[in-house]
């Protein structure tokens, strides 16, 4: 998904960065065993209505949040609306917690930028 840093200068959404985005339950960490480095992870109250918040790993952190603390950083994602074609609106998911790189195919995978979402 193309993104941008909240604050930044608006790059057209052509011209954008892209992230891969997983939509997980906050048990998902805990399940794989994750390490958290910064902040906090998801819980059960980061649901639909809430403000959403993000954890990304530390491979995005290092490469988008440079000399900033990305905790309590916003990243602008244009929203999936189920049943439609069109992305809808950009949310404003607030960075909460930085978790260490994890495989995403297989264990040779090199460690890519990943925010995840509560679902």
């Amino acid at each position: 998904m193309p993104f941008q840093i909240a604050g930044k200068a608006t790059v057209d959404r052509a011209n954008r960065s892209a992230l891969f985005f997983k939509m997980v339950s906050p048990s998902y960490f805990g399940t794989l065993k994750m390490h958290l480095l910064q902040g906090r992870l998801l819980a059960d109250t980061d649901r639909h209505g809430s403000p959403p918040a993000t954890v990304i790993n530390e491979t995005t952190a290092r490469r988008y949040f440079r000399g900033v603390n990305p905790v309590g950083q916003r990243i602008l994602v244009q929203e999936i609306v189920p049943g439609k074609t069109a992305l809808g609106d950009e949310i404003p998911w607030e960075v909460v917690g930085v978790v260490a790189d994890e495989a995403v195919g297989n264990l040779d995978d090199k460690p890519r930028p990943q925010p995840r979402q509560c679902m």
